[in-house]
């Protein structure tokens, strides 16, 4: 039965039913299929870089790496004892937050100090197993047995690929060094080569990205008044100590080639103490940053 209501009937379909065993040319545990952020070399690569996050959320099938933290203390304490700064990152968040958005990013580029030539896929599916579909209606014939999953998701280049990776890479570093081997993604982002591409002059489709997430996600301490209002005319080691110091960290030296977009960065993770008493905890959206921007 179809969903508009149609009937659909198969005739002549003949199976053989033969004495034995019954043999499956791929390995029966993933049906001939490796998931692809599971491939153990793209693992080493993308771990290596600092450049791979998981949101943690046992409700969502996604178990936490760290142990629960003990009751009291504020909320900040026990979101940030929650989270896990190694690779992959899982960023602070409440137990019942998940990101459902899936990003992967590449940028290239043979000229040095220009921007990066990138590739961005979004999809709300989970880069695994479950997402292989083909002929839903058929029963998704080929893949084990499982929930239909009928997941979309859109590939881009160029600018909006760029805010793709801004958005991906705020999600597997921290915004500045909190442990690992992440130098945090204000110095990671600090290049030319991070840099608005070329315009395209070409195309005919516009098309925009808006990020939202509830305000305690990522770098809570952000977001609960303890850091100044950004103000015009700051510049970026002035915005990085003050991160720093809501952090509890010693100030870390920053000298960045592209200033100006560093700023911008910045300024949009930080919720200023006048919209705090206006924030409610919620779960994370897809795709998320601080504010929109």
């Amino acid at each position: 039965m179809l969903r508009m209501g149609q009937r659909r009937l198969f005739s002549q379909t003949t199976v053989a039913v033969a004495n034995g065993p019954e043999s499956f040319a791929g390995k029966a545990p993933n049906f001939g299929g490796t998931p692809l952020l599971g491939a153990t070399a793209l693992k080493a690569v993308l771990d290596g870089l600092a450049t791979r996050g998981v949101p943690a959320s046992p409700p969502f099938g996604v178990p936490h790496t760290t142990p629960l933290p003990a009751a009291g203390g504020s909320a900040v304490s026990f979101i940030r004892a929650l989270a896990s700064e190694t690779q992959p990152r899982r960023g602070p968040r409440l137990p019942t937050m998940m990101r459902f958005d899936s990003l992967l990013v590449t940028g290239t580029n043979a000229v040095a100090n220009t921007p990066l030539n990138w590739n961005a896929v979004l999809t709300g599916a989970r880069l695994t197993n479950e997402a292989r579909s083909i002929r839903p209606d058929l029963g998704n014939p080929g893949n084990r047995a499982g929930p239909d999953i009928l997941a979309t998701g859109v590939r881009y280049d160029g600018w909006l690929a760029r805010d793709l990776a801004l958005h991906a890479i705020k999600r597997a570093q921290p915004i500045v060094p909190l442990g690992g081997s992440t130098v945090g993604w204000v110095v990671e982002t600090g290049g030319n080569n991070w840099n608005p591409p070329p315009a395209d002059t070409t195309g005919t489709v516009a098309g925009v990205m808006l990020e939202t997430v509830a305000a305690i996600c990522d770098t809570p301490e952000l977001s609960v008044g303890l850091v100044p209002e950004p103000q015009q005319g700051d510049n970026v080691q002035a915005l990085v100590n003050a991160a720093t110091n809501a952090l509890g960290l010693p100030n870390v030296p920053v000298n960045v080639a592209n200033a100006g977009e560093i700023v911008l960065r910045v300024q949009r993770e930080i919720v200023p103490p006048s919209t705090v008493s206006a924030t409610r905890y919620g779960p994370c959206a897809a795709p998320s940053a601080r504010r929109a921007s």
